[in-house]
Order: structure tokens, then sequence, then C-alpha cells
């Protein structure tokens, strides 16, 4: 059988076993920003009821803060014929890590399940035009820290097209009486 253990300064050997891939359990991550951790696999060979153990080399990790939204997208109306739109998200990472980021869009306000928009990889989305009125989509974005591999998910920001309003045309002004000598104007 495999057993990952995994020690700190804080914890050792926190058994976890079984086959294949392992992760580190999320209260780990929950409660340890920025600690250092050792990781190795221990397996047991029994063969003739004798057991022998053997440990691979430590592996270091260090488990990272995920990104932090401070501005999320905004919701937008654009009217009949708008010329652009453009929704943004603002992120930190920690010191020295690189962000990506990621638009999809969504046919439900929910910031799961949508459509990575393609070439959509800044922080900022510029709304393609043509988008007829009555039109309601919705688009979140994930930003991701490119070293630990972390992410966070923007709200949703709905973008809708009316109809532009279009003013009342203004009357035309009736003509004053003309004053000229030798006219004859008549008020009746």
């Amino acid at each position: 059988y495999l057993k990952l253990s995994v020690d700190s300064s804080e914890t050792t050997d926190d058994g976890i076993s079984g086959k294949g891939t392992f992760t580190l359990p999320s209260t780990y991550a929950a409660k340890n920003w920025g600690t250092d951790y050792h990781v190795y696999i221990l397996a047991e060979d029994v063969n003739d009821g004798k057991a022998t153990d053997y440990a691979s080399t430590p592996t270091e990790i260090t488990v990272s803060n995920p990104p932090t939204i401070t501005a999320q997208p905004q919701d937008i109306t654009l009217t009949d014929g708008y010329e652009s739109g453009t929704l943004s998200v603002t992120a930190n990472a920690e010191s020295g890590h690189s962000l990506t980021y990621q638009w999809y869009t969504n046919t439900t306000k929910s910031n799961e399940g949508g459509t990575a928009i393609e070439d959509a990889t800044s922080s900022s989305y510029t709304i393609p035009t043509g988008k007829s009125v009555g039109t309601t989509e919705y688009y979140y974005c994930v930003v991701a820290d490119a070293e630990s591999k972390s992410a966070v998910t923007s709200n949703v920001a709905t973008v809708t097209v009316e109809k532009q309003d279009t003013p009342e045309p203004e009357p035309e002004p009736e003509p004053e009486p003309s004053t000229e000598s030798g006219l004859e104007v008549t008020f009746g």
C-alpha cells in the first residue's frame, strides 16, 4: 500500500493513504499559507509475513495564497448600435507571481458551467458589436496564479442591449406675423 506523508514545522505524518494521485488536504491550504511542506511517499511491501518500508525522497512544496480579486466586473447596459462595451477585473497575486485570465460567457447568471471565450485572456474583455436589442448575456472571469496554479472566479456581470431612445422631434415654430409696410395681415 502507499501512504502520503506530509510534515512541516507544525504537522507530521498525517497518513493520507490510498492509490494514485494525492492532493494536499484543504485544511492545509486554509490554515498554512506560505508554509513549506515536505511530501514523501511511504510504501510497505509485505512478503512472507515480513513488512519492508520504503520512503521516497522528500519533495518540498509551498502552499501559496490564491489570487485576490480587488475589483469585480460590473453590469453594462448597451444601446442598439453600440460601438464598444468593456468588462474588466482587477486582481492581485503574491509578490513575484503572475496572473492569467480567462473570460467565460454563460446562458444563466452563474459563474460556473460557462463557455470559455477564445482569445479572451486579459484582465479586460471587449463585448463584440452587432448584438441585437433584447440580448442579455452573462460573463465572468477566472483569474489564476501561474506559479501556484490556484484560481479564483469573479462575480457574474450582466450585459444587456436595449433600444436607443430617440427624442421626439420638436414642432416647427409658428411663423410670426410680419410687420412690413405694404403687407396686409389679418387676424381672425
